[in-house]
């Protein structure tokens, strides 16, 4: 739980950051479990680079393609 218990988010049992910023919904129940002193302070924001590539996907062949990488189909799924 790297990152996401009290020796990182306390200091004499208050949450150092006004906001923590969380990207997954997984990271959240973690830091309910392992440190919910800092939970009021923190939010999901999301992962802007993952929607980005969520968002590419359609272009999958084509960035393939220009990367000399082969089909899709050919690595897997």
């Amino acid at each position: 739980m790297f990152g996401l218990s009290p020796e990182w988010l306390l200091a004499d049992g208050v949450p150092i950051a006004d906001a923590l910023v969380l990207s997954h919904p997984e990271q959240l129940e973690r830091l309910q479990a392992g440190c919910p002193e800092a939970k009021p302070s923190a939010f999901l924001g999301g992962d802007p680079c993952y929607d980005r590539i969520l968002a590419a996907r359609v272009h999958r062949e084509r960035f393939r393609r220009a990367l000399g990488s082969g089909r899709a189909s050919d690595w897997c799924c």
